[in-house]
């Protein structure tokens, strides 16, 4: 199986050695990656091109990982849907889902102000502040 077929495509199957051999270097890169991005937080804001470099790089590692991953699935005889199962492992009480969609949802919304920075106390676009919106309308409707 050639190099390309191994990482990229989700067909075939795959043994054991390739498997975590892939998996090792994946970690390895994503530890290398984060030492080069250097830190980045609340005092240290990322910019655009950052981002854009980060989330190229979870594209990238997230589609590797999941060809190489449902090529192990076939080689044991099973599903490749069976590699979405990691998705759940981490999900114990139910609630790291919602924790998951809660910091997509801020991540969004930093980078929708470093698009589009606020100007005389404009809010960003309403699709992406609903949860500033549903609290305004519970507030008009406690006022009656």
């Amino acid at each position: 199986m050639t190099l390309k077929l191994l990482l990229f495509s989700f067909r075939g199957r795959t043994n054991r050695l390739p498997f975590w051999a892939v998996k090792l270097i994946l970690i390895g890169w994503g530890v290398a990656f984060q030492q080069m991005m250097g830190p980045y937080g609340p005092e240290n804001p990322m910019t655009i091109g950052p981002v854009v470099v980060t989330l190229a790089n979870f594209i990238i590692v997230l589609w590797i990982g999941l060809a190489v991953q449902i090529k192990r699935w076939h080689d044991r005889n099973k599903s490749g849907w069976w590699a979405l199962i990691r998705f759940r492992s981490l999900d114990r009480y139910g609630y790291s889902l919602n924790v998951a969609f809660y910091v997509v949802r801020q991540e969004i919304i930093a980078l929708a102000e470093t698009l589009f920075p606020r100007q005389n106390n404009q809010v960003v676009p309403a699709f992406l502040n609903l949860g500033d919106v549903y609290a305004k309308r519970k507030e008009n409707s406690a006022s009656y």
